[in-house]
């Protein structure tokens, strides 16, 4: 959670994300916020995501304008960070979701030296997100948008779990969309659509 990224980066334990995986469960247990098991489970956790989705992975690095779907569709069609970091502006425009300063945007984070040097301290230390096809799954190719408040879950989880199952999560009703899932106080402008 935020305080404990709080309280690891006030103890000059975190400094930049490589740090995480850097990390000594015995002198996590010495901060404040945590004891000796909690800062086993911590590392033990950190450890474990060596071995990410890939998607998710490209998601957690923050490239601006990259969000769950184009991050989806980003790990779908490259597969690997290496072949991402190969993207050219004529690919990316290939993408659906991507335009411009989306390409832009991603052409900028994989050129920049900062994150070439952190993708690279990654690797040393055993991180390798992994791509898992997606293409046989029940929704592939299927587009679905959530509106309204649902009941049982939230909407991110709706999204996350349609998305588990191939699906394209979009934010508006196109002439692809499959479906529209409706909760209560949904937005009208979607439904009259």
């Amino acid at each position: 959670g935020e305080k404990n990224v709080e309280a690891l980066v006030d103890a000059n334990l975190v400094k930049s994300i490589a740090d995480l995986y850097r990390l000594d469960a015995k002198k996590v247990a010495q901060l404040e916020r945590f004891g000796r098991l909690s800062a086993k489970k911590l590392v033990d956790a950190i450890q474990n995501s060596k071995h990410a989705p890939l998607n998710k992975f490209i998601t957690a690095l923050g490239i601006r304008h990259i969000g769950g779907q184009t991050a989806i569709t980003l790990a779908d069609h490259y597969q690997s960070l290496d072949k991402l970091q190969e993207a050219t502006e004529e690919d990316l425009l290939k993408l659906p979701d991507i335009g411009k300063i989306v390409a832009e945007s991603i052409l900028a984070w994989i050129a920049d030296e900062d994150n070439i040097k952190l993708l690279e301290e990654l690797k040393e230390l055993g991180v390798e997100p992994t791509y898992t096809d997606r293409s046989s799954l029940p929704l592939t190719g299927k587009s679905y948008l959530v509106t309204g408040t649902l009941t049982g879950m939230g909407r991110e989880e709706a999204e996350d779990k349609l998305r588990a199952l191939g699906a394209i999560v979009t934010s508006g009703v196109t002439k692809d969309t499959t479906a529209l899932i409706v909760g209560t106080k949904p937005g009208k402008s979607k439904i009259d659509k």
